[in-house]
C-alpha cells in the first residue's frame, strides 16, 4: 500500500498567493481558502485514488481513475481536464490542464510529512502536510 494513504493536516504553504493570482482565482475564494488552512485524506482502492480536500465546512472530493484524463472542479471553481499518476510508493502526480496553460501539482510523502509542490507557468507553491 502506498505511503500516500491517510489523513493530512495542513502545516505551513509558501508562495500559494502568487500562484492563485496567475490562475486567475478571485480575492474573496483565495481569502477563504487562505484563512482555513485545508487538510486532506488521500485514499487509494486498486486502480483509484480519492483526494478528498475539507477546509473548515467545505469539502471538495474528487476521485481519478489513474492515468485516465476527466474534467476535474477545482477548489476555486475552474473546470480542468486532469490527470493522476501514482510514480512510485511515496509520490503522486496531478496534472490540471486549462486553456493553454498547466499546472502540475506533485505530492510527496518523507516520514510523516506530506509536501505538495505545485507548478504553474510562472510560480511554485508550496504547502506542507503532517500526518494524522
Amino acid at each position: 500500500m502506498t505511503e500516500l494513504v491517510g489523513t493530512w493536516k495542513y502545516l505551513e504553504s509558501s508562495n500559494v498567493e502568487e500562484l492563485s493570482s496567475e490562475l486567475g482565482t478571485p480575492n474573496d475564494v483565495y481569502n477563504i481558502i487562505n484563512k482555513m488552512k485545508s487538510n486532506m485524506i488521500i485514499d487509494l482502492n486498486d486502480n483509484e485514488v480519492r483526494i478528498k480536500m475539507i477546509i473548515c465546512d467545505q469539502e471538495l472530493d474528487q476521485s481519478f481513475e489513474l492515468g485516465q484524463e476527466v474534467e476535474e472542479l477545482t477548489f476555486d471553481g475552474r473546470i480542468v481536464r486532469a490527470i493522476v499518476t501514482i510514480e512510485s510508493d511515496k509520490k503522486m502526480v496531478h496534472v490540471q490542464k486549462h486553456g493553454f496553460t498547466e499546472t502540475v501539482i506533485t505530492r510527496e510523502v518523507d516520514g510523516d510529512t506530506l509536501m505538495t509542490t505545485i507548478k504553474s507557468q510562472q510560480h511554485v507553491a508550496t504547502i506542507k502536510y503532517q500526518r494524522v
